[in-house]
């Protein structure tokens, strides 16, 4: 059996992925998550985010600030994608953004070949 790059099998995908890898796939499956990731990934190293100034982005209603604060942003600082000043409201990247920056970067390059179409 012929092995395509990592975890293709005769060109389809085999069930192995990698405890890391689902747990990257599992913080990108909600809107919200990959909101502030892509924001982080759009921005310059070392940059704050301001949960302030997306408020209305990530939450228009202002309804699901506890979800917010105790779900998606425990989520990502618990996996080290993001480092979260609780006192300033903002984000930078974390120790380890660079384990979804590039998934992060084919969402930018390629999200409109994603439409809902």
């Amino acid at each position: 059996m012929m092995m395509y790059g990592n975890g293709l099998r005769n060109g389809t995908p085999s069930n192995s992925l990698s405890g890391a890898q689902n747990e990257l796939f599992e913080q990108l499956s909600h809107q919200t998550r990959r909101y502030i990731l892509l924001e982080l990934a759009v921005a310059d190293p070392g940059e704050a985010f301001s949960l302030e100034d997306s408020t209305t982005e990530i939450d228009p209603a202002g309804q699901n600030r506890i979800e917010l604060w105790h779900q998606h942003l425990q989520k990502l600082s618990n996996a080290g994608y993001v480092e979260w000043d609780k006192q300033t409201e903002t984000l930078v990247r974390g120790p380890r953004f660079d384990a979804v920056a590039p998934i992060l970067k084919l969402l930018i390059e390629h999200g409109d070949r994603l439409s809902d179409e």
